[in-house]
């Protein structure tokens, strides 16, 4: 790990001297590239995400000078991404709300140049995660439901470039996250149990194929693999709540926790190489699906361990907010753990919480 977060720094201290040593040369092309890496390897490894939408812009600037359409949909893809990341460290809904939608303008650019410059995108998983998230900042069911519908039919548009682009099956996640997530948060919003179960069923098809691929061809790649695996979590979980015969449920919901478990262990060796505040909110929320979890399988087995190691994960939940400046989620896990001491009939441990 130190290894590799050394190895980072230097490769970045590179980039700063070539885009210096760039100055000297009026080369827009030249520039553009030097730009896009300095925006994505600053926010990787500094975390600084005011820098990286400085270097980017700068990219879709010199970019729009040449009138390559390519290097303008690269520019405007890799502001998505800094504006997916901004909105995710983002407190006020609002700007919350934002930041997403600004994600999904940079990403439709990107889309709208890449093909008018006859590339075949391959992976557009910011674009179908993006109306997830709105989608999660509604409050009305039908605006809901209408943003899932629009992710799905994204992650299935992003499916199918890579299927037409030739290259396909190739080892790349984006394909199947997007997707498989937007199945899944579509899923709950169904109250058939047949539709849950097939949007379920679906979804777990994709997401076990993006764990896959990054356990085969990724394999240091801890950050994504955990993220995999909390929402392959996540549908057990959805699979679950449907499933009426309680032996199967409980074997569903075993399987969860080991992918949270999972899913935890790798999204934390990644922060011990670049912590940073999106990564923590991220870890944060990681721990509140792990100990909600918990809570079902207590709720199944009757076994108090699982609400013990719940109260541990929700005090994971609390150090990971409170290293992303994110204070105003502790009252609520507070709130949390002390319903679970009472649970446990340890009236005093809840007292203090």
């Amino acid at each position: 790990e130190d290894r590799k977060k050394e190895l980072g720094q230097k490769s970045l201290s590179y980039l700063h001297r070539a885009l210096e040593l760039c100055k000297g040369v009026d080369d827009d092309y030249l520039a553009n590239l030097l730009n896009i890496w300095l925006g994505i390897s600053t926010y990787d490894w500094e975390g600084n995400l005011g820098a990286s939408l400085t270097y980017l812009e700068e990219a879709m600037r010199r970019a729009t000078k040449t009138r390559n359409r390519y290097l303008m949909g690269h520019a405007a893809h890799c502001l998505a991404y800094v504006a997916h990341w901004m909105s995710l460290i983002e407190q006020d809904p609002d700007k919350r709300k934002q930041g997403i939608k600004n994600a999904i303008k940079y990403e439709e650019e990107a889309l709208r140049y890449f093909t008018a410059s006859s590339f075949v995108p391959i992976s557009f998983w910011i674009l179908p995660d993006s109306y997830s998230a709105l989608a999660q900042e509604e409050i009305h069911l039908e605006a809901k439901l209408d943003l899932l519908e629009k992710a799905v039919k994204a992650g299935r548009e992003s499916l199918n470039y890579a299927k037409d682009s030739g290259y396909f099956p190739r080892p790349d996640w984006g394909v199947y996250h997007g997707l498989s997530k937007a199945l899944c948060s579509l899923s709950t919003l169904k109250n058939d149990v047949n539709e849950k179960k097939r949007l379920c069923t679906e979804a777990l098809e994709y997401r076990e194929e993006s764990v896959r691929i990054a356990e085969q061809v990724t394999p240091f790649d801890h950050w994504n693999k955990g993220v995999f695996r909390n929402y392959q979590a996540l549908v057990y979980t959805e699979l679950a709540e449907i499933e009426a015969d309680k032996s199967k449920k409980q074997v569903l919901l075993e399987k969860a926790v080991h992918s949270m478990q999972n899913s935890l262990d790798s999204c934390l060796k990644r922060l011990r190489i670049s912590p940073k505040p999106g990564l923590y909110v991220t870890v944060g929320k990681y721990h509140e699906n792990y100990a909600r979890i918990l809570n079902q399988l207590y709720v199944i087995t009757g076994d108090p361990d699982n609400l013990r190691k719940a109260v541990d994960v929700y005090k994971g939940a609390l150090e990971a907010y409170d290293k992303a400046g994110w204070h105003s989620y502790t009252a609520e896990i507070y709130w949390r753990i002390a319903s679970l001491y009472d649970k446990l009939d340890e009236y005093s441990e809840a007292a203090e919480n």
